[in-house]
This record gives structure tokens, sequence and C-alpha cells, in this order.
């Protein structure tokens, strides 16, 4: 999973990132990845974007943010843990 995810200032950096990371790990994602889900797109999912406002102190954004959008931290943990909870199904 890729955290700390910055897409919002560099995009294309961050794309080329991306396709980089996803070719590395593809064979991790054939052993409980659906096939008609691509690494591609699931990388997307499990992705923790960086957002600067959690930088500082110990604060948990899971907790701080009531109903995250799809940008922010929460969503993305919340995702995650919604993906292992599942045991990868």
């Amino acid at each position: 999973m890729l955290s700390r995810f910055d897409t919002r200032e560099e995009y294309d950096r961050s794309e080329q990132w991306r396709r980089t990371c996803v070719e590395e790990t593809e064979g991790l994602y054939h052993n409980w990845l659906h096939r008609a889900v691509s690494p591609e797109v699931m990388s997307r999912h499990m992705t923790v974007p960086y957002v600067s406002y959690w930088s500082f102190g110990e604060h948990l954004p899971v907790r701080q943010e009531s109903s995250p959008g799809a940008d922010q931290i929460g969503f993305a943990l919340e995702t995650i843990a919604a993906v292992v909870a599942h045991d990868f199904d």
C-alpha cells in the first residue's frame, strides 16, 4: 500500500511512481485479488493520501474526520481496514 502519497502537487510524478510501484508489486496481488480487478485499480483504493494537516502531532484522522471524503486519510484507512477485515476478498 502506498502511504503519504501526494497526488495534489506533483500529479504527473505521482502517477509515474504509482505505475512503478504497481509493476514492482504486481505479483503480490495475484494470490488474493479477483481477476476482474486490476492491480492498478486496487492500488488506487489502497493508497493513503498525504494531507499536510495530519503531519504534526499525534492526531488520529480516523477519529477526527466525521465523514471523510475519498481524498482524505480516514476514508483510505477505512477502505484498507475493510479489505483486511474481509480477508482480502
